[in-house]
């Protein structure tokens, strides 16, 4: 019983790794290209917050963009399929923090755009999502996009007024998560925001709700 109680915990941990957060200014990039390089979607705000049943507070975490896997154009619009690097960090009320990431593929669906080189606002869908990580324990959490909601955001793509290009990009998303664990395990969550923001600030992100957190238990101590 004990250990199924652990490893419902571990899925509820997994399950909110995604934050809402509010759209970011624009970044300037030195093409229009997509996806810009560095690219890194990251999550604002105080986070997932804590779960007292579950013993376990979830920070922001950041998408990081790899490698394009392929990138057509077709009447529907520019499809690009993409490595990324989920990363956060799970924090137990009675533990240290333990790094958490998710590794695989993801495809999107830039609605109406006909060139590498197009300026401009579309649409964009996710198509796609495919991410593994291991738990602490030996649990594998799969990720993938809820088939029951529709996964997208706006991508939006400008020349800046000092040079490059301003690309401003955000999805929401409806995420279904699986473990592996005995009896399997799942659960959906959802509308989760993603915002693409500059690689300096990536850092600043992530700090925020850390910072928070230790202050919350200075408080507590107190």
């Amino acid at each position: 019983m004990q250990l199924r109680r652990d490893r419902r915990r571990s899925l509820v941990a997994s399950a909110v790794l995604l934050s809402v957060a509010s759209p970011a200014a624009a970044t300037v990039y030195p093409t229009p290209t997509l996806p810009p390089p560095g690219a890194v979607y990251a999550s604002s705000g105080p986070g997932a917050g804590c779960f007292d049943f579950a013993g376990v507070c979830v920070t922001p975490g950041t998408l990081s963009v790899g490698s394009t896997i392929s990138d057509t154009l077709s009447p529907q619009g520019q499809t690009l399929a993409l490595n990324g690097v989920f990363s956060t960090t799970l924090t137990p009320t009675a533990g240290p923090t333990v790094p958490f990431t998710l590794t695989g593929t993801f495809t999107e669906l830039v609605i109406g755009r006909s060139s590498d080189t197009a300026t401009g606002s579309w649409t964009t869908d996710l198509l796609s999502a495919d991410f593994t990580g291991t738990l602490p324990g030996g649990t594998t959490v799969t990720l993938g996009l809820d088939p029951s909601h529709t996964s997208g955001g706006t991508t939006s793509i400008a020349a800046a007024a000092g040079g490059g290009y301003d690309i401003n990009s955000f999805f929401d998303v409806w995420v279904e998560l699986s473990t592996d664990s005995i009896p399997p395990l799942s659960t959906t969550r959802g509308p989760l925001t993603l915002t693409l923001v500059p690689e300096p600030a990536t850092a600043a992100l992530l700090g925020l709700p850390l910072v928070g957190l230790v202050a919350a238990r200075r408080r507590r101590a107190s």
